[in-house]
């Protein structure tokens, strides 16, 4: 089973990370609640792992920590920003928009002419990560799909670097 669904590598990549940093900043009371939960969050998880990567297991990978201590320093300004797409109106449905390509790009592999499916467990957290990001109306519901759909692709074609 393990083998199958890829659980280790899943959960040593980005989506499922950031959909529980998502889920703290949209269900927390206040923008500045949610920055402060989200960083909380991160310094715990990353702390941790990185303490025991380098105490317990004996290695230390520097490239990769660099990543997550960047994402962890950006990670209130992204937790305040981020609790506002759940509220209304089109700058949510951009914000929610934009939440969401990152987590198609982290779902799927395309280019010209080619889609490709990356990992079932991370197609299921974009399912999860729409839900959370859902509207009221299936016309809201539909822009926010295409909206994201657009973002995803431009981000992905303009990013200096593919991190997800």
């Amino acid at each position: 089973m393990l083998e199958t669904l890829d659980i280790r590598n899943f959960l040593g990549g980005f989506a499922i990370w950031l959909f529980i940093a998502l889920c703290v900043s949209i269900y927390s009371r206040s923008p500045f609640q949610a920055a402060l939960h989200v960083f909380l969050f991160f310094i715990g998880m990353v702390g941790s792992y990185y303490l025991y990567s380098h105490y317990i297991a004996g290695f230390f990978p520097q490239s990769y920590a660099l990543i997550w201590i960047g994402l962890t320093a950006l990670s209130p300004f992204l937790g305040y920003i981020c609790w506002y797409a759940s509220g209304n109106g089109t700058f949510a449905i951009l914000l929610s928009a934009g939440i969401l390509s990152v987590f198609i790009n982290t779902a799927f592999a395309y280019g010209a002419g080619y889609i490709d499916l990356k990992s079932e467990l991370e197609l299921f957290v974009l399912i999860l990560s729409l839900i959370v990001l859902r509207r009221r109306s299936i016309k809201e519901m539909i822009l926010l799909v295409v909206l994201a759909c657009l973002f995803a692709i431009l981000f992905r074609f303009i990013s200096p670097f593919q991190f997800w």
